[in-house]
């Protein structure tokens, strides 16, 4: 946000103090803004083995199959079910010196979106149930991280404003509270993430959400007189 000429909001005097004023002094704010997660992302999947590549696949297949059924069938839609990674590896050996192909490797994962996160270890539990043997990560993540964003920039300024407030108390002198000049350092997150690394686990699974952190940075100018 740059200064403009005629500096709005302030009295006409202080206006013309402005623009004679050759005095500005740069801080920094940062504010941070604790919150709760409302929502999760579970990356998971299939993982199979064989020394023939379609039946690898078709295992694979099969498996995933009936865990995105099972998904389904507790009421997760469609939409929030994606494929995130599909891979097929040789896998070789080295015996005495000698490269052997060992067969084929199958990797199936998919990202599923959770809008009630207290069903995380249900689903993750389900998943297991029905043939998941990879559980990559999760992400707990906010529904509308830019409200908090909001909030963190709000305790930015005041921050900035505490320093400038500081520093010239220290140095004896004055300063205008406005800023003739804001720059946004950090932006707004689309989400705000907590990863947790996690192996497959036996039926009542239990999940830390946690909480996370929105950061807001910014750098103020601020006229100040001698």
């Amino acid at each position: 946000m740059n200064s403009k000429q005629n500096y709005p909001h302030v009295s006409a005097r202080d206006s013309q103090i402005y623009r004679k004023q050759k005095h500005l002094m740069k801080v920094s704010g940062e504010g941070l803004v604790n919150a709760q997660p409302d929502m999760a992302e579970i990356t998971l999947g299939v993982v199979t083995e064989n020394l023939d590549v379609s039946t690898a696949q078709s295992e694979n297949t099969r498996v995933m199959s009936r865990i995105i059924q099972a998904f389904l069938q507790m009421g997760i839609a469609n939409d929030e079910i994606k494929t995130v990674d599909y891979r097929i590896d040789v896998q070789y050996e080295n015996e005495n010196g000698k490269i052997i192909r060992q067969g084929y490797k199958v990797t199936h994962l998919i990202k599923v979106i959770i809008k009630e996160i207290n069903l995380t270890g249900n689903v993750i539990d389900v998943a297991v149930q029905n043939g998941a043997n990879m559980i990559a990560y999760i992400q707990f993540t906010l529904a509308q991280p830019e409200a908090y964003y909001h909030q963190a920039l709000s305790l930015a300024l005041k921050d900035a404003q505490q320093k400038a407030a500081t520093i010239t108390k220290q140095l004896a002198i004055s300063f205008y509270h406005i800023p003739v000049k804001i720059t946004e350092i950090s932006s707004a997150p689309s989400t705000s993430r907590f990863h947790v690394a996690l192996f497959a686990k036996s039926e009542g699974t239990p999940i830390q959400t946690g909480q996370t952190q929105i950061k807001a940075m910014i750098e103020a100018e601020f006229v100040y007189f001698s």
